[in-house]
């Protein structure tokens, strides 16, 4: 009891910040909007791809142009793209691709998940797996008529992410608190003198590196 009472202050800190810690909010997914400055078109199509007011426009006399993102780096798991991209008439498709891994055939750009744009307006939604840990992922709408593109709205799975400090402050409040002596009058060490407390916070370094 004596003990408890002299490192009384030093572990209400330790439970104060453990409980600030596991409190902090923490987002265990990824989510991500892709706008018309992120989109990509050839070269040839300059002059003809028009953006204005958040819209980028492929006019019906334009002929086959794809617009795509760069190269996305994702984990492994589950995710769903929300395509707003509109069009008047059917034809035009949209598009999931692996650009850097090979086909069974050995040509290059794996589709992950692909539809066609529907001409009445809609909001279309891919859902699609990775199933290595990173992957060169593109968003690409393939237009055969006219096309207007808003945004790509990312979402992961839930739980794909894990917060680092949670398990830290778990180590903290574990780590073991020990004596070390203090150097009595006569500059010698005295293990039976009066001890201050040592924390050896060791333990959490392993936690908070651990991969998911």
């Amino acid at each position: 009891m004596k003990l408890l009472t002299q490192y009384k202050g030093q572990l209400l800190i330790t439970l104060l910040l453990f409980l600030v810690i596991w409190a902090m909010p923490f987002q265990d997914y990824m989510e991500r909007t892709f706008t018309t400055d992120d989109m990509n078109y050839p070269e040839e199509s300059i002059g003809i791809v028009s953006v204005s007011e958040g819209l980028m426009s492929v006019p019906d006399n334009a002929g086959s142009v794809m617009l795509n993102t760069g190269h996305i780096y994702l984990k492994k798991g589950t995710y769903e793209a929300t395509f707003d991209v509109r069009s008047q008439a059917e034809g035009s498709t949209i598009d999931v691709c692996d650009s850097l891994s090979l086909n069974p055939d050995n040509t290059p750009g794996q589709v992950l998940a692909s539809a066609p744009i529907p001409a009445n307006g809609e909001l279309v939604r891919l859902t699609f797996t990775v199933d290595e840990y990173v992957k060169g992922v593109q968003f690409r709408v393939h237009t055969k008529n006219a096309v207007q593109f808003a945004s790509i709205y990312l979402l992961s799975q839930y739980g794909l992410y894990r917060d680092p400090c949670r398990p830290c402050a778990s180590g903290l409040c574990s780590a073991p608190v020990l004596p070390h002596p203090q150097k009595n009058t006569a500059g010698s060490s005295d293990p039976s003198g009066s001890c201050r407390s040592l924390v050896l916070p060791a333990s959490v370094f392993p936690l908070a590196f651990s991969g998911t």
